[in-house]
């Protein structure tokens, strides 16, 4: 077969594809920084991929055909391209990072910094969580995965290029068009059952660079037809495209099975638009200098926009909680303005000018640099060294390592059950402790507040030795029967059979605990009533149970308790045993209202926040020589925040003359 005859570079300078990439940033930024106003702003990257894999083949596409392919070549020419401004931010964070940042967070930095450099951010992120979870918010590398997707693709498309390109260039289009489809497969399948995979992973993502890619062929190599449409058929192109990227913006949200089938709004909507060269929307609407200006920044505007936002984030210190509006837009502006110092200070003067091979070796030394210091930085638990001994333990305090080994105590039993498809079935055999001695028993049921009693009860039992215990226990299901948690909908079937086994086991008592602040404020459409907490309290009671004990809210900080320490003594170089600084005051206000709820239904209310606070603040540590904290977050009491309690309300719920003095 007759090879096919090539056109002009399909990767000549395009104004047009500047103004792409520029409607590409604008919708992260508006969606990072305002997503109830854009929530569909995200598919930005799809556009940027499209866009990558247009022009880079067609870079390649064009050394090939005139037989001057060099992989080293090309690799240097990424280089220029991609590292000066990477490394300005990488470098800025790991400076910053240092002055700003606490260990654990400088720790998580030094591993997104290290990942980031080696074009790996979109493994990592994957095996932490998913893209829109409420902790991605404070991660501020968490935009490199998209970087890293890129990296990877070009790890190996340009000689796999070369390699069809020479051997099989009459099959080259199939080839390519296969592998599309592959990967475009492997995203479908996977978008529901693996969602964070389908998001990050390479694989379900390689499609939409192929798309730019097999475009860049058909207008180099196939493109007579193309070259010969009318100017009133380009601008047809060219709205559609606009209508099919704006489309995107609006319908799709992160609650979407994306990418999925859904990314073919932004993927094809952006071909449309690229193959639309000279329709009206191109040449008005892309092509005019704001765009133009914003696309040629718009590399290091994605790279800035979203360290400041997740730094001015992690200030706040309350999950999920959003800076000021006028905040936002400053920082947005402040990213403006150093993306365009990036690209005229650094990036312009690197890329461009001699000795490019030269350039390339300083630049990976440099990168290899930086990700050496954020090994360093994950490896030393975030610099710990930075603060006085007295004050080290707390700052390096291990949450994730705290976490796994709370959940390993109170799930090991299998009482306590974690994640979304929540059944009773899973409760162990052993979290029913068997008759002895006709002790009664005492059942604690709710969600991981209340699995976190579960040490200082035990610790009254082994003192007391005068009851049994049985815990049924899941991840945020309060013990509310007919109330359903809005995130897993398994709540409402667990606390049936949860009802149902208390009413066989005819307890003395039961100790209902929950995040009743969370529950009742923050649940959204499904926020619980507490009257259904009442109605629960009451058939029990009809059940035959003779003492319902209910404990109020534990105390909630807008920070990790052992982080309140730290910012204390930052603040005044000392450790208080209380304090009111950092308290969040509604689960106080809900701590009332919930005593009165129980109150009325007849049933026992234990307040730990009454127990653990006072006029002079919330007591922080039981030991204040070591200043062990009594939460290892920001209300999940530790082990012996646990015990503390328990010693001090058991009276409360044995009753008093099952307790010794």
């Amino acid at each position: 077969m007759e090879s096919p005859r090539p056109r002009a570079h399909a990767a000549d300078y395009r104004p047009d594809i500047d103004g792409l990439r520029a409607v590409a940033v604008l919708g992260v930024l508006a969606f990072h920084a305002f997503p109830r106003v854009l929530a569909g702003g995200f598919i930005g990257v799809d556009v940027f991929f499209v866009i990558s894999g247009f022009l880079i083949s067609g870079i390649l596409f064009d050394a090939l055909r005139r037989d001057r392919f060099s992989y080293v070549e090309f690799y240097v020419r990424r280089i220029r391209r991609i590292f000066p401004a990477l490394l300005a931010v990488l470098g800025a964070c790991l400076i910053g990072g240092w002055f700003l940042l606490l260990p654990d967070e400088y720790k998580q930095l030094g591993r997104e910094v290290a990942a980031g450099a080696g074009f790996a951010a979109n493994v990592l992120f994957w095996s932490q969580a998913g893209y829109f979870d409420t902790d991605a918010a404070i991660k501020p590398l968490l935009h490199l995965w998209s970087l890293g997707i890129e990296e990877q693709f070009y790890l190996g498309w340009p000689l796999l290029l070369a390699l069809l390109y020479r051997g099989a260039r009459a099959h080259l289009a199939l080839l390519m068009g296969l592998m599309l489809g592959l990967s475009f497969a492997a995203n479908v399948l996977q978008v529901d059952s693996h969602p964070s995979a389908s998001f990050y992973l390479p694989l379900s993502r390689f499609w939409e660079l192929l798309s730019g890619s097999l475009l860049a062929y058909g207008l180099m190599f196939r493109g007579e037809a193309l070259a010969g449409l009318p100017r009133a058929v380009r601008s047809l192109a060219g709205w559609s495209g606009l209508a099919l990227l704006g489309a995107g913006l609006v319908w799709i949200e992160p609650q979407r099975a994306f990418p999925g089938f859904w990314a073919l709004l932004p993927v094809s909507g952006t071909l449309l638009l690229i193959l639309a060269r000279e329709g009206w929307v191109n040449r008005v609407l892309l092509s005019n200098r704001v765009m133009v200006f914003i696309g040629l920044i718009s590399y290091p505007l994605y790279l800035w926009h979203w360290v400041l936002l997740a730094m001015v984030r992690m200030r706040l210190y309350v999950e999920g909680a959003e800076a000021p509006r006028l905040e936002r837009v400053g920082v947005l502006l402040l990213s403006a303005l150093l993306a365009w110092a990036t690209y005229e200070l650094i990036e312009k003067p690197i890329r461009f000018g001699p000795r490019p091979g030269r350039k390339a070796l300083v630049l990976l030394g440099a990168m290899a640099l930086v990700a050496l210091t954020g090994v360093a930085v994950d490896a030393s638990d975030g610099a710990a060294f930075r603060y006085p001994a007295a004050i080290r333990p707390l700052a390096a305090y291990q949450y994730d390592k705290e976490r796994e080994r709370y959940s390993a105590v109170l799930s090991g039993r299998n009482c306590f059950i974690e994640g979304i498809d929540i059944r009773f079935a899973d409760i162990g055999p052993n979290c029913v402790e068997r008759p002895e001695g006709g002790k009664p028993l005492i059942v604690l049921w709710g969600d991981s507040h209340a699995a976190s009693l579960y040490a200082g009860l035990k610790a009254v039992q082994d003192r007391e030795g005068t009851f049994r215990i049985a815990q049924f226990t899941a991840n945020a299901c309060a013990p509310v029967l007919g109330w359903e948690y809005f995130q897993h909908g398994t709540c409402r079937a667990f606390n049936d059979a949860a009802f149902e086994r208390i009413r066989s086991l005819r307890p003395q008592t039961v100790v209902l605990e929950g995040a009743w602040w969370y529950y009742c404020t923050t649940a959204g459409a499904n926020d619980l009533d507490l009257a259904a907490l009442q109605s629960t309290i009451r058939q029990l009671q009809s059940s035959g149970v003779r003492r319902v004990v209910v404990f109020g809210d534990l105390p909630v900080w807008q920070m990790p308790q052992p982080r309140v320490g730290v910012k204390l003594w930052l603040d005044t170089h000392a450790l208080p045993e209380r304090t009111h600084a950092y308290f969040n005051d509604t689960s106080a206000q809900m701590d009332r209202r919930v005593r009165a709820a129980v109150t009325q239904a007849g049933a026992v209310f234990v307040s730990p926040i009454e127990t653990l606070c006072d006029a002079r603040g919330c007591l922080l540590t039981t030991d204040p020589q070591h200043w062990t904290p009594l939460a290892w977050d920001a209300a999940h009491l530790s082990e012996a925040g646990s015990i503390y309690l328990l010693a001090r309300t058991a009276q409360q719920v044995l009753g008093p003359a099952a307790v010794r003095p």
